[in-house]
């Protein structure tokens, strides 16, 4: 199924966009179905603008809509080359499969998210029906069967295609304000001119080195970037926290993993938040639809090497969930969509429980190639402002001017400052207690949420710990973590002229260096 949900919040008025389908069966002479869907999340209107045919459509199926945020739109499946070829069956129903079937089906709006289920439910009943009428020994093909009914109506629009053997066809967004039409012509000359680019650009961008530089690996490094760069989603919706153990940072009790444990059984505090957003990668939309902290940072590594810009709306994106506390949630599981696809056990976020701060890693990497870069040019903040709501997509304008770059990196630091300061008020270990020699007394911490078995907070959930959790443990990786923290920020700190603030985190990341050096042997990775 190719689905499209749209949200007024991230499309804009006047964009155009279209995309082609192809497909290549696995084996030769297979017949391929294809459900194309489109719903609206909200107010507006979504309705056929062909003139509905009971039948069946020939050619082209337009949809038209209208919402607040996008205005007037069409949106045209075309019927695709001549070379598209289609199953041909004796059956007596006789079903024309080289026709398109257009169907709506009527969802409410908060369920738009459920439309494979409604189309497979519509499916179901249609071949119920079939078998009815011709009974089980002298049903239609499989194509016939298993098909929609051409219907009229509101709520979700459904296209149906099927094919015999390779096919290919174009989806084409147009918005009525646009002074430029999008055409499947269109699309066969940009892709290809795209296509070029984007091999000339990867060659330079991340170039392989022997022996490596094969023509399979470098088809297999192409697809794993553009995988990378197709799984970034956006999503909204309410969230699941439980805020009722914000108190109970410390986790001093030797059996706060027992408690923990009854108390994620029970979900007796969590409840619903938001609705929030966040435009972010996935390890895998189909599976895992939601952002996690701990991998996003790993993704925007090679995402900011690609296109520095869109890595830092991503991360502006990322910051933006940030609570007064300073706490952002491990996992970003926003909407019911999202939930769904989450076993139910591990739904509910918890304001005391971190991740390794890997968003750090691509804000060091944007700062190391600020300094590489030439100053570009110096404007005044007001031209500043208006390039930054500029609708043109570049991909390095904050490298080319570093009075946009230090005006990102103002509105980006008291964000950082209150994380850091998070992490080292609720993730602090005792070194006074257990009488530990050490060059400082506040730099030693300790991951929250450990079980016997998982450290899922630390991002190396089953790597081997201390049988059972102490109180008492310090944990060398999130000591590691944190002096990278400090380190960075610094950095920041010094790119944007805080000579107090990097005096002070320059004390804090040699503080942690020295006791990393001096506490290995009491701390548990």
């Amino acid at each position: 199924m190719v689905r499209l949900l749209f949200s007024g919040e991230r499309l804009n008025r006047g964009g155009n966009w279209g995309v082609r389908i192809r497909g290549r069966p696995q084996t030769n002479g297979s017949v391929t179905t294809v459900w194309f869907y489109v719903g609206l999340e909200g107010l507006g209107d979504l309705h056929l603008g062909s003139d509905f045919n009971p039948n069946g459509f020939d050619d082209e199926v337009v949809l038209e809509g209208a919402t607040s945020s996008l205005g007037e739109f069409s949106i045209e499946i075309t019927k695709g080359p001549e070379t598209n070829r289609h199953p041909v069956y004796s059956h007596p129903a006789k079903q024309r499969f080289d026709e398109t079937i257009y169907s709506a089906i009527e969802v409410v709006p908060e369920q738009v998210w459920q439309a494979k289920e409604a189309i497979v439910g519509e499916i179901s009943e249609n071949a119920r029906r079939l078998i009815g009428i011709w009974g089980q020994d002298n049903a239609p093909p499989p194509a016939h069967i298993f098909s929609l009914t051409n219907k009229q109506g509101p709520g979700l629009q459904v296209i149906q295609k099927i094919f015999h053997g390779e096919f290919e066809f174009d989806i084409l967004y147009n918005s009525k304000s646009s002074p430029q039409e999008i055409t499947s012509s269109l699309i066969s000359q940009r892709s290809s001119e795209l296509s070029h680019a984007f091999n000339e650009r990867f060659s330079k961008v991340f170039p392989l080195h022997a022996p490596f530089n094969t023509d399979r690996h470098i088809r297999f490094a192409k697809e794993a970037l553009s995988s990378l760069l197709g799984g970034i989603s956006y999503f909204h919706g309410q969230w699941l926290v439980d805020r009722h153990t914000h108190s109970s940072y410390d986790e001093e009790d030797e059996d706060f993993w027992i408690d923990a444990t009854a108390e994620r059984t029970k979900s007796t505090g969590a409840h619903l938040e938001g609705p929030a957003e966040l435009f972010t990668a996935t390890p895998s939309r189909p599976f895992f639809p939601r952002g996690f902290y701990w991998d996003e940072g790993f993704h925007l590594l090679p995402v900011g090497e690609w296109d520095n810009d869109l890595a830092l709306e991503v991360l502006k994106s990322w910051f933006s969930l940030m609570d007064q506390d300073g706490w952002i949630a491990r996992e970003q599981i926003l909407g019911e969509e999202s939930r769904s696809k989450v076993p139910e056990e591990f739904q509910t976020q918890y304001p005391h429980y971190a991740n390794p701060p890997t968003l750090l890693m691509p804000i060091a990497n944007f700062v190391e190639r600020l300094k590489k870069e030439s100053v570009g040019n110096v404007q005044i903040e007001q031209d500043v402002l208006a390039v930054e709501d500029a609708a043109e997509k570049v991909t390095r304008r904050f490298l080319d001017n570093r009075v946009l770059a230090k005006h990102y990196l103002e509105g980006l630091y008291p964000l950082l400052q209150r994380h850091h300061e998070w992490f080292r008020r609720t993730q602090a270990g005792d070194i006074k207690t257990w009488d530990r020699e050490a060059f400082s007394s506040k730099e030693g911490y300790r991951w929250r949420g450990r079980t016997p078995d998982h450290c899922l907070t630390s991002g190396l959930d089953d790597y081997p710990r201390a049988r059972p959790p102490h109180t008492g443990e310090l944990h060398v990786d999130l000591l590691s973590w944190m002096g990278f923290f400090a380190k960075t920020l610094k950095d920041v700190a010094d790119f944007l002229g805080k000579e107090e603030d990097v005096a002070e985190l320059s004390k804090i990341e040699t503080a942690i260096v020295k006791n990393l050096d001096g506490t290995l042997p009491f701390c548990y990775l």
